[in-house]
């Protein structure tokens, strides 16, 4: 794994500047609704699609990958064959959140390839102030082998984030196989969302009633009603 490319996308504020909301506005475009990857730090072919094909070579080929919500996702590419070869492609994006906040995204991943070509892979990795960065998810790395021109759907997950504080979210994908003209995989991703624990957004809701009953009360007139 090629993890100097790996560190060098970490937004080098991390940990710095003022605290943001966390929650549902924790992520900027995390639905990929902007048609494009406002909001996050790219490299390698990555963007923000409507449709990919599917890249399958062994019949019966699959359907074309739509977004799983609203029109736009993102889709990560192994090579394109449009550019020179990168031998992979990754996203990123800082955050800050509350501990027991839910971290949540949809992925496929679209394994175009005979694994005698080499494999490509594709993980998700989180990193947190002061600690070591973690793979959240593994595809086609030792212990999580796909077999050719295997596809895994649209699958969602989830992470309880452990304590408050900046977070770095990474989608990668790099490619196996040293950029073999069409035999490329796609990693797409969509809904990336960071959802409040149930505490925290209890307590926003109570908060934004007290407010809306404070403003619908009546002022108090005089004794006189005058």
């Amino acid at each position: 794994m090629r993890l100097h490319l790996i560190w060098r996308m970490i937004p080098v504020g991390l940990g710095l500047g003022a605290l943001p909301a966390s929650g549902w506005s924790a992520l900027v475009n995390g639905d990929f609704e902007a048609g494009d990857l406002t909001g996050w730090t790219t490299w390698g072919p990555a963007y923000a699609r409507t449709f990919e094909l599917a890249r399958d070579f062994l019949a019966p080929v699959d359907p074309p990958w739509l977004a799983v919500e609203g029109e736009f996702f993102a889709a990560l590419w192994s090579t394109d064959n449009a550019q020179s070869p990168t031998g992979g492609s990754q996203i990123s994006q800082t955050f800050w959140a509350n501990a027991n906040d839910v971290l949540s995204f949809w992925y496929f991943f679209d394994y175009g390839k005979l694994v005698s070509m080499g494999r490509d892979t594709a993980t998700v990795y989180l990193f947190a102030e002061q600690q070591p960065g973690q793979a959240l998810l593994e595809i086609n790395t030792p212990g999580h082998e796909l077999m050719d021109d295997a596809n895994i759907p649209w699958t969602s997950f989830s992470f309880a984030l452990p304590a408050q504080g900046w977070y770095t979210l990474m989608f990668t994908v790099m490619d196996g196989a040293g950029g073999a003209f069409g035999f490329e995989s796609i990693f797409g991703i969509d809904a990336v969302q960071v959802i409040p624990e149930p505490g925290s957004a209890l307590l926003c809701l109570a908060s934004l009633l007290f407010g809306t009953v404070a403003c619908r009360r009546p002022a108090i007139s005089g004794a006189d009603g005058g």
